[in-house]
């Protein structure tokens, strides 16, 4: 992931996407932990703590 956020490689407005059109996820700090992912994009999942 460090190598993703220094590089850009596979990121796409703040989304890395693992495979084009299947899986996506993201993962933000503000505060709380936020991460997202997105498969085919048809289902969507956010957990934060």
């Amino acid at each position: 992931m460090l190598t993703r956020v220094f590089t850009g490689a596979d990121l796409c407005a703040g989304w890395v996407v693992v495979q084009e059109n299947t899986y996506r996820y993201s993962v933000q700090q503000e505060g709380l932990l936020r991460v997202r992912a997105v498969w085919a994009e048809y289902l969507a999942t956010e957990v934060q703590w």
